[in-house]
């Protein structure tokens, strides 16, 4: 209920900063006219989206898992930092040392 009444606020909104946006466009009953075009255009949205996300839910699955298993692989694979550190500072490896310096904030109150 809530979220419904979130999505009905939104779409008066809407219509309020269209209206005064755009104030030739009104005519009698424009608030609930727009507002019901917006409000079937959300339900329309949802819906679709709704449709498409249950239609292909496996392929966005894969397509994390995928994404998951480059990020870990890749991590797992880098070479691990040998030598001057200036010279390939950004790969590192998967290593403790990176880990404990990487652990605490780097903030600084200061700048």
């Amino acid at each position: 209920l809530a979220i419904t009444m979130l999505a009905v606020l939104e779409c008066l909104g809407a219509v309020e900063s269209l209206s005064m946006a755009v104030p030739a466009m009104e005519f009698p009953m424009h608030m609930q006219a727009l507002g019901s075009a917006f409000m079937a255009g959300l339900a329309l949205t949802v819906w679709g989206g709704i449709n498409i996300v249950t239609k292909l839910g496996l392929l966005f699955a894969l397509v994390v898992f995928y994404i998951l298993f480059s990020f870990y692989f890749g991590l797992i694979t880098a070479p691990h930092h040998v030598g001057d550190p200036l010279q390939e500072q950004w790969i590192t490896g998967l290593s403790t040392e990176t880990f404990s310096n990487n652990w605490a904030s780097h903030y600084d109150s200061e700048n």
